[in-house]
């Protein structure tokens, strides 16, 4: 019995143990498909192609012919469906190959900070309407403040192959090696856009009522590790192998990257109606006055410059239609009197300065 379990336990970890160990041999597979169609919708087949066409395609991938090989599946005389190869060139679909958006603790402060503060001014401004003081709550939906704090990986001296960077269709093969890495690049960017999108969370509550809506639940499905291996495209149906292992990289990815603002259920996201469940505890988190009150407000620093530049864009509107309004008055004066005179210089600087300052703290409040 355990000698069974051990073997199955084995079996899973070749199975999933995907990417090489450093200066190993690696081994992969390459199917032909249809070069008409759609990849990322799957709407390709497999082809049947000559065994030359196969073995370029293998030391292409490769980076120079493999060390060996064997076809599959034949369709005709010397004509296969696809090849399987053992390349003992450097592997070149490493992790820090990936040209993909990182995450880091200070990012999830920033992000808590910023939604911290988005829940506080959310909540004034919606006692604010119970009041009917509807200036007040839409002054302080306007400091809601956009925030842009994800750093980008840089080149990296060790990933010579620069062909691996950015997203790759095939025009007549697919690599498994190649399309795990696609999997893992497009995971890593769709799970710190979902950190992202959190910032707005705040909006979709306001929106659903406070409520776990069935709109607030698609919002959230985005954010979910299982959807998003789900949704990525991931070889069509030539690998169903990399279905786990996707599944098994967005889990960890998304765990290693919440810094803490998660639910603490490792299996959490495997549970049934995970995102249901997720949406009722970030709307306990958000909606807890002693969460809210964590370190402090010190985050009401970008409130107060918001306030400001409202108070001064105020000040020089009124201050503008002043001035306005008396060169309009003086003039008329002028031409009732018929004496030809310019306006004073200085009420016509004083004009020209807020309407510039007016200009630019509009772009500002926008």
């Amino acid at each position: 019995m355990i000698t069974a379990t051990l073997i199955l336990f084995l079996s899973f970890l070749s199975s999933t143990a995907i990417v090489p160990a450093p200066d190993q041999c690696w081994t992969d597979r390459i199917f032909a498909h249809s070069d008409y169609g759609y990849f990322w919708n799957c709407e390709v087949t497999k082809k049947c192609v000559n065994e030359t066409f196969l073995l370029s395609a293998a030391t292409a991938e490769c980076g120079q012919p493999p060390q060996k090989h064997t076809f599959r599946e034949s369709c005709g005389l010397r004509h296969y469906f696809a090849i399987d190869y053992t390349c003992c060139a450097p592997y070149k679909y490493h992790e820090h190959c990936l040209d993909a958006p990182l995450w880091q603790k200070s990012q999830t402060d920033t992000l808590l900070t910023t939604l911290k503060m988005r829940a506080r001014i959310t909540k004034e401004a919606q006692e604010a309407k119970k009041t009917g003081n509807n200036a007040t709550a839409g002054m302080k939906q306007a400091v809601f403040l956009a925030s842009t704090y994800v750093h980008r990986s840089t080149d990296n001296a060790a990933c010579t192959n620069k062909e691996v960077r950015g997203w790759n269709v095939f025009s007549s093969y697919v690599s498994r090696h190649r399309t795990y890495f696609d999997i893992r690049r497009l995971t890593r960017t769709s799970v710190i856009s979902a950190r992202l999108s959190l910032e707005y969370v705040m909006l979709w509550f306001t929106e659903s009522e406070y409520k776990c809506t069935q709109n607030m639940t698609r919002y959230l499905e985005t954010v979910n590790p299982i959807a998003i291996a789900r949704n990525l495209p991931k070889g069509c149906y030539f690998f169903p192998e990399l279905e786990e292992p996707a599944k098994a990289f967005a889990l960890e990815l998304h765990r290693n990257t919440s810094h803490g603002f998660d639910p603490p259920e490792e299996d959490f996201w495997k549970s049934e109606n995970a995102t249901e469940k997720y949406c009722e505890w970030l709307l306990e988190k958000v909606t807890d006055p002693e969460w809210l009150e964590e370190e402090g407000r010190q985050d009401y620093g970008y409130v107060t410059v918001s306030w400001i530049l409202l108070l001064l864009f105020s000040i020089g509107s009124i201050f503008m239609g002043a001035a306005f309004g008396f060169t309009l008055g003086r003039r008329s004066n002028q031409e009732d009197s018929g004496v030809e005179k310019k306006g004073s210089p200085l009420v016509h600087h004083i004009y020209n300065e807020q309407d510039s300052s007016v200009s630019m703290s509009g772009q500002l409040v926008m």
